[in-house]
């Protein structure tokens, strides 16, 4: 297995989708930063993507397919993603997330929507604390 940039997003897409992550909307404002992928036997098995949406740093998505899960990679993808984040400047870095127990293992807190900037298309989703209820969470990040 090997990380690399991915430079190919829709490709890095349908690895989010059947992961269960939803495809953005075409007016979502958020400006992609940087993608990462993982890659076994010339698949794309996992990645993650960094945006920074109306000034908030997010990790939009982050997903890996079950075969490929608990051996480690989710971890390195993760600090690639908090490495270049922390080279922008980042302080605080924002996501929300349907797997908060993940993200707790790595330094994220739930925090109160109205703490929160408006970042995710999730808030405006008629779904959204109707029939799903992820969780809003942030790192804060030292240089």
């Amino acid at each position: 297995m090997e990380i690399k940039e991915n430079r190919n997003y829709e490709k890095l897409m349908k690895v989010f989708l059947r992961n269960g992550l939803e495809e953005p909307s075409p007016d979502d404002t958020s400006t992609l930063l940087k993608a990462w992928e993982i890659i076994e036997d010339e698949q794309v098995v996992g990645g993650s993507s960094v945006t920074n949406h109306n000034g908030a740093y997010v990790l939009e998505y982050f997903a890996i397919d079950e075969p490929f899960r608990d051996k480690g990679w989710s971890r390195q993808l993760f600090e690639l993603a908090i490495a270049y984040l922390k080279e922008q400047s980042a302080s605080i870095v924002y996501i929300v997330t349907k797997i908060p127990s993940y993200f707790k293992k790595v330094g994220f807190e739930k925090i109160d929507r109205k703490d929160a900037p408006d970042f995710s298309e999730c808030f405006d989703c008629q779904q959204y604390m109707e029939n799903c209820f992820p969780e809003v969470m942030a790192k804060p990040l030292t240089i």
